[in-house]
């Protein structure tokens, strides 16, 4: 009769196979990571961008809501205070190659009543070069008060 061996302990160590499917694994779960993280840095920096296009918008808002304030409601006129595509950049300096561009429209006389004045403010900008602009559109109507009127 002859002896059967049966070897109860396999034998040890990593095959190529299964460290290349390893290796494989943990590349498409890095590149997914990844991808995500330059998608957030990307949505991040839009959303900067957006931000101080809306904080422009208000400002100039609010220095025409001032001067009403200080000057009286009949001193705001689109001869005073309108601007078609003046450039700022981003700390609201007027800049020629700045990334933002601002227009500003009064309209006095608002739905036929002189006691409306409405400020209409449209900031476009370009985030990286991209072909469609970004557009910001602001509306407030201003009301003349009685006490004003006499």
């Amino acid at each position: 009769m002859s002896k059967i061996s049966i070897s109860i302990n396999p034998p040890r160590g990593v095959t190529l196979v299964e460290v290349l499917f390893s290796a494989v694994i943990i590349g498409v779960v890095l590149s997914g990571v990844l991808f995500t993280f330059v998608q957030i840095v990307d949505i991040s920096r839009r959303t900067d961008y957006e931000y101080v296009a809306t904080n422009l918008a208000k400002s100039r808002i609010e220095r025409i809501r001032g001067y009403i304030d200080v000057n009286g409601f009949d001193s705001v006129t689109d001869e005073r205070f309108g601007e078609d595509e003046a450039h700022f950049d981003q700390n609201g300096v007027p800049d020629e190659n700045g990334d933002f561009i601002r227009s500003t429209t009064i309209t006095t006389g608002y739905t036929g009543s002189e006691r409306l004045t409405k400020v209409d403010v449209n900031l476009t900008y370009e985030y990286k070069q991209s072909k469609v602009p970004y557009t910001i559109n602001m509306s407030t109507v201003f009301v003349k008060m009685k006490e004003e009127e006499e």
